[in-house]
């Protein structure tokens, strides 16, 4: 690898090469407010008589071919700076001017040499941006409508209205634009050169730089079989979408017990799939591609020719829940019907719950706390009580949400659902929330009407029936009760509804709006309809509905039937860690990591090593992390020298171990808290299965599971 700094425009486009955007590349983006501040840039630097004005790096694989440089980073620029050419070159007028437009097409746009080519570009970018670009080269004004065509008259412009002439122009980017030129040579690594000056990230997302890392090492000839897999990825999938395709398809991997972060998608998909045994870039496209095409079917079932209308009504009216910590799970549940491992009817069910557990969540109020660690292994507990109790799928899958889970995340009963339509407060809610809601209890007898999408377009917003502000005619129809029953009923979902002339019905009473042109009469919304069957609208009418309701929202999502089980774990007494609880005395023989696979244990030492050994597996870095941090809870051996090697555990093929000495129990809970906080995790998230109970055990300072003197934490 060389580095130089050089001239942008007189060293690195004034050569007898060309410059390929290879297809593993994101398309040209800039737009303008990133080629106004180039301008403004290079007018302060000319104000200023700066020399140089640097316009950071560019990194050039010359081994890409005879005359040929594949421009691995800093094509944005080079793209941008080649338009600027373009337009200088269009900006002199007359034949007086006709031997600089000459100079500059020859010198810094045309290659004459290039045989592949029409137009001859020295600049070739990636397919789909190559056309219009030579458009824009060739054409000029003349061009078709593009981006490229956008910010070429963009620059034509800004260089008109600027105080400085085209040949000033060309003077200042031809001979003071730098660039710090990186040269990949024969034996260089371009992917990790790219990835060590790109370590921020800047300008691309988790997707581009996965993409990089699957393209760019490979051979010429492959690149283009790899780049038309990935094509077919990004066209199912959407290029805007692709770093949340790639995070949820990680998730779906269950290969940890917590959800892939954001930030953190391509280094888990180079940690988890890369560094993989047999890794080939090629197998592992056509695979995502296949997940694609799952993933599209149950994210986008409008564009997709999905058969069953059964399953593409439920997947649209899950989609309205905009809840995306459940496409994990869906990939694995879609990949098992793909498969034949469940049927039609098995994955209908599924949804069908889903959408149930969801909605009478957002209808009772329940926080969303903790459903995307649950969803990222939902299919392997699934799978785990679907073989330990004999249960199809669907069965089991509702077993484990009213069985088998925390209890904020148990499935909500009918009474949680009619205790929050006697109480909660529809009106405050999340727009979106309300409309799936009135939506959802519209439908459920008869034809569907869209009340979502026309909400979402403002075609409708929320009206109450008894108006917020009462007039005396109001008050006079509630009784002398009114002030009691308004403030009692006024934002329950019982008195409201939708209506697209919520100003015309304002506080008008309700005979009125009943009855008036565009009232409930002529709503065709099945819910006002509903309305019209009153006179008067007063604690009776009220109650009335929020009794239809009620029985519309248990026909919307019904509670799922379980035939009769023999619980496994009924003997079982599961308990949750609680900090500052006192478990002096207390025998476990099983613990689980936020309701994954069961670990069998002897005691609460083997629980521990248990526990380090699963969150090394599932996320050594933050094990290295904590190392560097010194927090005296992991050490690297190789710099540091244990005083007892009693009261550490090594970690398996690395320097590092762990703290696992102890005094007492609150030292012993503390101890467990730290190695799950360093890796992303909460004491909440631990069960442990108890089997007997010793109360007011008098703390000896020896540890009752190996009856070794340990020292604990240095606190």
């Amino acid at each position: 690898m060389q580095g130089s700094p050089q001239s942008l425009v007189k060293q690195v486009l004034y050569s007898s090469n060309s410059y390929i955007i290879p297809i593993y590349q994101r398309r040209y983006s800039w737009g303008q407010t990133q080629i106004k501040r180039l301008i403004s840039d290079l007018l302060t630097a000319h104000e200023k008589q700066m020399e140089n004005y640097f316009l950071g790096s560019m990194i050039l694989d010359t081994t890409y071919g005879l005359n040929q440089s594949a421009v691995i980073d800093g094509q944005q620029r080079l793209t941008t700076m080649s338009l600027f050419m373009i337009a200088i070159r269009d900006l002199c007028p007359g034949d007086d001017q006709a031997l600089m437009r000459e100079m500059i097409s020859d010198q810094y746009l045309i290659n004459k040499y290039d045989k592949d080519s029409v137009a001859k570009n020295r600049l070739k970018p990636v397919p789909g941006d190559d056309i219009p670009y030579v458009d824009v080269l060739t054409n000029g004004d003349e061009a078709k409508p593009s981006l490229f065509k956008e910010n070429y008259e963009l620059l034509k412009r800004l260089i008109t209205d600027s105080p400085l002439s085209p040949s000033e122009w060309l003077e200042l980017v031809t001979n003071h634009v730098q660039v710090m030129t990186i040269i990949v040579q024969q034996g260089d690594d371009a992917q990790m050169i790219f990835e060590s000056l790109n370590s921020t990230g800047l300008d691309l997302t988790e997707s581009d730089k996965i993409r990089n890392y699957l393209l760019m090492s490979l051979p010429k000839e492959q690149q283009l079989q790899a780049f038309t897999y990935w094509q077919e990825i990004e066209a199912l999938i959407g290029t805007e979408n692709l770093s949340h395709f790639y995070r949820d398809y990680l998730t779906s991997l269950e290969k940890s017990s917590k959800p892939t972060k954001a930030d953190q998608v391509y280094n888990d998909y180079r940690r988890e799939i890369g560094e993989g045994r047999g890794f080939d870039r090629i197998d592992q496209l056509k695979q995502e591609t296949a997940v694609a095409n799952l993933y599209a079917r149950f994210t986008q079932p409008e564009e997709d020719n999905i058969d069953d209308p059964i399953t593409f009504n439920l997947l649209k009216r899950l989609g309205h829940l905009h809840i995306d910590v459940i496409n994990p799970f869906l990939i694995q549940v879609f990949s098992q019907a793909h498969a034949g491992e469940i049927n039609a009817d098995a994955l209908n069910n599924v949804l069908r719950i889903l959408l149930a557990y969801l909605a009478r969540r957002l209808t009772v109020g329940t926080p969303t706390t903790g459903l995307n660690g649950l969803f990222a292994t939902m299919n392997r507990t699934v799978l785990r009580y679907s073989h330990k109790v004999g249960l199809e799928y669907d069965v089991a899958f509702a077993y484990v949400l009213m069985k088998k889970v925390q209890p904020n995340k148990v499935f909500p009963s009918d009474q949680d659902v009619q205790a929050a339509l006697q109480t909660k407060d529809f009106y405050h809610i999340y727009s979106n929330s309300f409309w799936f809601i009135i939506d959802e209890l519209n439908n459920v007898h008869g034809e569907h009407q869209n009340l979502f999408e026309r909400a979402a377009q403002s075609k409708y917003s929320i009206e109450h029936i008894m108006p917020r502000n009462l007039s005396n005619d109001w008050k006079n129809s509630l009784g002398s009760d009114w002030k009691n029953i308004h403030a009692t009923w006024i934002n329950r979902l019982a008195n409201l509804t939708l209506t697209g002339f919520n100003v015309q019905m304002s506080n008008r009473a309700f005979l009125v709006k009943r009855d008036m042109s565009d009232g409930y009469h002529d709503s065709a919304l099945k819910l006002n309809q509903w309305l019209t069957q009153w006179d008067r609208w007063d604690e009776r009418s009220l109650q009335a509905r929020e009794d239809d309701l009620f029985a519309r929202a248990l026909k919307a999502w019904p509670m799922p039937t379980l035939p009769e089980i023999d619980d496994p774990d009924v003997q079982e007494d599961w308990q949750t860690l609680t900090t500052g609880e006192d478990y002096t005395g207390w025998k476990i023989n099983a613990y689980r990591l936020n309701e994954d696979a069961i670990t069998e244990v002897g005691n609460w030492k083997d629980m521990y090593e248990a526990l380090v050994s699963q969150l090394w597996a599932e996320n050594p870095s933050s094990f290295y992390q904590a190392a560097l941090d010194g927090n005296n809870l992991v050490v690297d051996t190789s710099k540091k020298t244990l005083s007892n090697e009693l009261r550490w555990l090594q970690l398996p093929n690395s320097t590092l171990a762990v703290n696992s000495g102890w005094v007492n129990n609150s030292l012993r809970l503390k101890q467990i808290e730290n190695v799950l906080t360093i890796s992303d995790h909460d004491l909440s998230e631990i069960e442990i299965r108890v089997t007997k109970k010793v109360q007011n055990t008098e703390d000896t300072g020896i540890d009752e599971d190996d009856g070794q003197e340990n020292d604990g934490l240095q606190e």
